[in-house]
């Protein structure tokens, strides 16, 4: 399960939570964002664009939404 996702909270605060299910969230989102970005794209193709945009350094692993968008053909957005 992810680990230390960092997510709202009550009382206008932030904290630390983890399990798949604050990740899902953050996946929905990125896959919205290719969606709007390229219509029509594959299930296949999603998750390459995932797939490619997950940075692997160190002992966590980090889902960069601006590296998905850059995989399904948005070369103008700087990471």
């Amino acid at each position: 399960p992810m680990t230390d996702i960092l997510t709202t909270a009550p009382g206008d605060r932030h904290r630390f939570a983890s399990g798949s299910s604050i990740a899902a969230a953050h996946v929905s989102g990125v896959v919205a964002l290719m969606l709007d970005e390229r219509d029509g794209l594959s299930g296949a193709e999603v998750s390459a664009g995932l797939a490619s945009a997950v940075d692997r350094g160190g002992s966590q692993r980090m889902l960069a939404a601006c590296q998905a968008l850059r995989a399904v053909g948005t070369p103008q957005i700087s990471c």
